[in-house]
């Protein structure tokens, strides 16, 4: 700075292109008459030409105070000075003033990347350090503005760490109890291998409440010694620690069956026929809900002895239950059972088998996603344009998971439903929403379709002009 005269240089970086997430960083000492002398660090978009005496245009110059996040300006150069004495060149500006000691200045320049919202056009960037004082006395011996260690750092040119990808095979996944399975991880991966990252540990937990396997090998075998069905799960970690997250692949469902009970040794008269879903009037229904309780029929080829006759029942349809058996009454040739049916997302084809007197009988059981049971409309009946309708869809069951329907009106042009669609959370059973109305110059009708698992339910709206 120049005793008794106006000083006002700069040192120019550039160009440069940035990341999103650049920070700029420096070490810093300012010794300078407060208020009156001092420093800004300014950044210029495209070329550089710096538009910042005193203000900078905030277009294509910006003032990178306002983006300091460490160690920013300590004053403003607001000082007054008698005339005609000429004041600094950058008089009402924030800037490095006064006396501060060696300290770390810290600037993110995200908003000046390319595509950034100080940089759309993705042009390359100058920045400059620029110092002035008035025409006035300075701070003394060794005043000024010293800056060392200055460093751009692209943060983001260094990759994060990605998770490995856990895969598990399972060989065999159903059988009779004991069942011995075999486990195997070794298609899991690690994205990072190529930066010297891999799998160290492997995690099985078998889901049968038993303890887990842990261990740098990635084989073992688990034996399951009660009948269910249980998700073996597969969990890695590499060398950062990162674990994998929960997808299809690491994931096994293993099936175990009870054991075979012994075949008895056929009493009594045989089975003659298995019917589903019986009514009164004897007609059957072998397509059902997936949360229904359904009535069932055995039906001998004679009647029952003294004391009964027992009839084995069994289901292959891994959403369908029966009792163990069912007791023919003496002298009868029928007896009812239920079938407990559980939620699927897809229908499920099985056979629910009887069998007596060494003969079987089964009949195919189709359990079906859960369906909307019935549509309320209120009112059904409206006059004239832009009438709200309030409608109701209520599954045949509570939900058991998320259930997502999809509404729509079969005729739009007389009304329209405001949400295509409609959730019904775990756990309720029913959801609203609303339709609106259209003019009309006639009485017409439409339908408000509700669809959910490949079944739909509608309910009639009239429109009268």
């Amino acid at each position: 700075m120049q005793q008794g005269a106006q000083s006002d240089f700069n040192t120019l970086i550039g160009p440069l292109t940035l990341t999103t997430d650049s920070v700029m960083e420096f070490d810093g000492l300012i010794n300078a008459e407060s208020a009156f002398d001092g420093g800004v660090v300014e950044i210029a978009v495209g070329t550089p030409t710096f538009n910042a005496t005193p203000f900078p245009d905030n277009t294509t110059t910006y003032d990178l105070g306002e983006y300091m996040t460490q160690g920013g300006y300590t004053g403003k150069l607001d000082g007054v000075i008698a005339a005609p004495a000429l004041a600094s060149t950058l008089q009402g500006r924030r800037a490095f003033t006064g006396t501060r000691g060696l300290s770390k200045t810290r600037i993110s320049l995200r908003a000046f990347a390319p595509g950034g919202v100080r940089n759309p056009n993705s042009l390359q960037v100058y920045i400059r350090f620029r110092m002035t004082s008035d025409a006035g006395s300075t701070a003394g011996v060794n005043s000024g503005w010293y800056i060392d260690n200055l460093v751009i750092n692209n943060l983001d040119a260094c990759p994060l760490n990605q998770v490995p990808i856990a895969v598990l095979a399972a060989n065999p996944t159903s059988g009779t109890v004991p069942l011995s399975v075999s486990f195997d991880a070794s298609g899991s991966s690690d994205p990072d291998a190529g930066v010297g990252d891999s799998i160290v540990s492997y995690t099985i937990d078998f889901g049968d409440g038993t303890p887990v396997y842990m261990g740098s090998l990635p084989a073992t075998s688990h034996t399951y010694t009660t009948a269910g069905m249980y998700t073996a799960t597969l969990t890695v970690r590499d060398t950062s620690g990162a674990a994998n997250t929960n997808t299809n692949t690491n994931r096994q469902v293993i099936t175990v069956n009870a054991a075979a009970t012994p075949t008895p040794t056929p009493t009594g008269p045989a089975i003659a026929s298995v019917e589903l879903g019986t009514t009164n009037s004897g007609t059957t229904q072998t397509l059902v809900g997936g949360c229904s309780t359904d009535r069932g029929l055995v039906r001998l080829t004679a009647p029952a002895p003294n004391g009964g006759q027992v009839v084995q029942l069994s289901s292959s349809n891994s959403s369908a239950t029966v009792p163990a058996s069912v007791t023919v009454a003496a002298g009868q040739t029928t007896a009812y059972f239920f079938t407990s049916t559980t939620y699927t997302p897809t229908t499920v084809s099985g056979a629910i088998t009887g069998m007596s007197g060494g003969a079987t009988a089964s009949q195919v059981l189709n359990v079906r996603p859960i369906k909307v049971r019935s549509m309320a409309l209120s009112p059904d009946t409206v006059n004239g344009a832009s009438q709200t309708v309030n409608g109701t869809a209520t599954l045949e069951c509570t939900a058991p998971t998320t259930i997502s329907i999809n509404l729509v009106s079969s005729v739009p042009s007389v009304a329209t439903v405001n949400t295509s669609t409609l959730t019904i959370n775990s756990g309720a059973n029913m959801a609203t929403f609303t339709a609106t109305t259209s003019a009309q110059n006639k009485t017409r009708a439409t339908i408000i379709n509700a669809t959910t698992g490949g079944q739909t339910t509608g309910a009639k709206l009239t429109v009268n002009p």
